[in-house]
């Protein structure tokens, strides 16, 4: 137990009260004089009770066996759907090879591709809208209200627990990565540079203008936003407060996760 330094001043003023007064009573009574024997009666006193018996040790745990790659998706799938009560996520866990797609959209991403081949499940089901005419044209809202049930499910997500299920199916995620071929390369760190990647989108306050490049094809006007990468121009499509939800939970799992020294982002005005 520990004592706040106003605590142990007290105790140590009172023990030295009871030695000061031990002694002075030694002293006032017992100086010169040898002491009188005193007959003592001594009161048999019953047994103490035996001790109660030690509580039955507890059960080790389970330990947490991994199946094989090429098995894992029921597993997986389980361990999965229990980090989010939203009713769109386990739609979201109906596809195949769970582990290998996760492994190669954060690949992707870390490499500035977009990984949109990999996560069908995430498109949205209306077409994108714009507003105005060139060169004033601009993204419509309602193409970016597309996005709202893919952000709702990812802030959804138990942080700590899709923390603790990323350690503690990193093995898979490790074998899926050495299947990638890419030498002197490391899963851990492609994560790293995803999520500063992700990160790193510009929050973009207000709508800035397009222009149409080829068919159902649309490029930011801005040189700036038009040299982002293929991910980045992704999460500015789907809207800013989308995008700083997005941002900030993945901010917070990475950082359960034990990740530090994250960018803080940056805010665009247009």
């Amino acid at each position: 137990m520990d004592f706040t330094p106003q605590s142990r001043n007290l105790i140590g003023a009172g023990v030295g009260v009871v030695l000061l007064v031990s002694l002075g009573l030694y002293f006032f009574l017992g100086q010169g004089e040898e002491p009188v024997p005193v007959q003592e009666t001594v009161a048999e006193t019953p047994p103490p009770p035996p001790p109660p018996p030690a509580p039955a040790p507890e059960p080790e745990p389970e330990p947490f066996e991994l199946p094989l790659l090429g098995d894992s998706d029921a597993f997986v799938r389980e361990l999965v759907s229990a980090l989010s009560a939203h009713p769109g996520f386990a739609a979201w866990l109906v596809t195949d090879d769970l582990i290998r797609r996760f492994v190669v959209s954060v690949e992707n991403v870390a490499n500035r591709r977009n990984p949109a081949q990999h996560v069908t499940f995430m498109k949205p089901d209306s077409r994108f809208q714009t507003e105005g005419d060139e060169p004033e044209m601009l993204i419509a809202p309602t193409s970016y209200r597309r996005y709202d049930g893919v952000t709702q499910i990812i802030a959804s997500l138990d942080t700590n627990g899709t923390a603790q299920l990323y350690r503690q199916l990193l093995p898979l995620m490790n074998e899926a990565y050495a299947e990638l071929g890419i030498p002197d390369a490391a899963f851990s760190d492609s994560v790293l540079r995803a999520i500063v990647h992700v990160l790193e989108a510009p929050v973009i306050e207000g709508r800035p203008t397009i222009e149409p490049r080829a068919s159902f094809y649309y490029e930011y006007t801005d040189p700036v936003l038009a040299g982002l990468s293929a991910p980045q121009k992704q999460l500015l499509g789907m809207g800013p407060e989308n995008l700083r939800t997005i941002q900030q939970t993945i901010r917070d799992i990475a950082t359960a996760i034990g990740i530090t020294n994250l960018p803080r982002g940056t805010v665009l005005v247009r």
